[in-house]
């Protein structure tokens, strides 16, 4: 008789931001510590939100969005916007992560409900951590 060893089912992470180097980072922060996750990068919003709107909602929703405030072509602001439409599962977890020192900023990302959490550059290893409750 063969025992079936449950497994783990992989975090889905989404990276968007167009400074190649923090993603490069991060990305590496994350799959060291968490073998599970997959984890995607866009180098803008346009191209997150076009493979969300593509998305097979059963199997390929994200669990966990980092996004920056500034990127070109579509920013963070104008992808959690675009996003809102889609109605995607309430479950993914949003996260501003920006090098924005300006308070309205701050303001402006606790107005979106889906952002969890606003994060400034650089951020800790111990709290991309915590964020993707894998601490």
């Amino acid at each position: 008789m063969t025992t079936t060893v449950p497994t783990t089912p992989k975090k889905l992470i989404y990276i968007i931001d167009d400074d190649t180097i923090y993603v490069y980072t991060l990305k590496y922060l994350i799959t060291s510590k968490c073998p599970e996750c997959n984890v995607l990068t866009f180098k803008n919003g346009k191209e997150a939100y076009d493979k969300l709107s593509n998305l097979n909602i059963n199997t390929e929703i994200p669990n966990y969005i980092f996004v920056d405030i500034n990127m070109p072509i579509m920013n963070g602001w104008e992808f959690l916007d675009n996003s809102k439409l889609l109605q995607l599962n309430n479950d993914i977890k949003y996260f501003i992560l920006s090098g924005s020192v300006d308070n309205e900023d701050v303001i402006k990302a606790s107005t979106y409900s889906q952002v969890k959490k606003y994060l400034s550059k650089p951020v800790s290893p111990e709290v991309v951590l915590e964020v993707l409750e894998i601490a």
